[in-house]
């Protein structure tokens, strides 16, 4: 019985050399053929027929990889597979998978592993979605613009713009550099092959830095106000 296994996915994930091998070997258990294909920040593609080569290639940060995708082809019996990732916060992985119940049961459910393998400490933060972000600023600055409004029109407040406009601006523009930072300090999806791993290595203790930084220092003026408050 033929079954085929189609759609997005969003996962976060760190991509290494041990996990290259190991997609590798899911594949090769599906498949004959397998080309894998990268494309970096420059816009150029390049394409692999064996992973050994990947792994070799330098990923310099002008020419760092932004997509990967692999494809298997089975020719008898016949089954295909087809896989993408990108550092996209949303959907960022396409699974494309056609052949026996079977086979692509067992190849679904690995990809599933592999990509929880891949999972770090910080998807947690690298889960978030712009547009939810988006309606979250909105909202948010509503509320305050209302707030601002309401006082200045039940005298409570001053009747000069600027002081019940500055307020929701001011919240926006907040949580705007908050959900920019996010975005970029906690990214989707990272390729650390080759120079990939410095980079990542080095963005990771940055990460460590800002998430436990940013409640220590709140405590600490917590505490500073309490005591001098």
């Amino acid at each position: 019985m033929d079954a085929s296994r189609t759609g997005h996915l969003g996962a976060a994930f760190v991509m290494h050399d041990a996990d290259l091998d190991a997609l590798n070997r899911l594949l090769k258990d599906f498949g004959d053929d397998i080309e894998y294909t990268i494309t970096g920040k420059d816009g150029i593609s390049l394409t692999f027929t064996e992973v050994n080569k990947l792994r070799a290639f330098e990923n310099p940060r002008k020419k760092r990889i932004v997509k990967f995708s692999a494809r298997v082809v089975n020719r008898e019996p016949s089954r295909r597979a087809y896989l993408s990732l990108d550092s996209h916060w949303t959907q960022n992985v396409y699974v494309n998978i056609e052949g026996s119940q079977n086979m692509t049961t067992k190849l679904n459910e690995g990809i599933s592993t592999w990509l929880d393998g891949m999972r770090p400490w910080y998807w947690w933060l690298a889960r978030g979605n712009p547009l939810t972000f988006s309606i979250l600023i909105l909202l948010t600055c509503s509320l305050v613009f209302l707030n601002s409004w309401w006082g200045y029109r039940s005298g409570l407040r001053s009747s000069k713009p600027e002081e019940f406009l500055l307020p929701p601006l001011v919240t926006g523009g907040s949580f705007w550099l908050v959900a920019m930072g996010l975005m970029k300090g906690f990214p989707a999806g990272v390729f650390a092959i080759g120079q990939g791993k410095r980079r990542h290595d080095l963005s990771d203790r940055l990460r460590w830095l800002a998430v436990i930084g940013f409640p220590v220092s709140i405590i600490a003026s917590v505490i500073a106000a309490v005591i001098y408050g």
